[in-house]
């Protein structure tokens, strides 16, 4: 991941300026990487140096629409997990 890879360097040389990070990976890859890019990738470092490698969607969590439908469903497959008595 692109994005994770600029963090890593930028933490790793800290004291590289931003327009030095965007010509070092313009020329690993041949790019054309803008510097207010490598700008923002750094302000959220903390989201992309935390990201798995493998996973390449972020799934949001939100609130369930219907808390009384989701609860029952739970309650039915709780049910049919418990062992039946014969």
């Amino acid at each position: 991941m692109l994005k994770r890879e600029i963090c890593a360097f930028h933490k790793d040389n800290m004291l590289r300026n931003q327009t030095e990070i965007e010509a070092h990976f313009n020329a690993m890859y041949g790019l054309n990487i803008d510097r207010t890019t490598i700008s923002k990738i750094i302000n959220k470092k903390d989201k992309w140096l935390y990201v798995e490698g493998g996973s390449k969607t972020v799934f949001k969590h939100r609130r369930v629409k219907f808390p009384l439908l989701e609860e029952a469903n739970a309650k039915s497959e709780q049910i049919e997990q418990t062992p039946k008595k014969d």
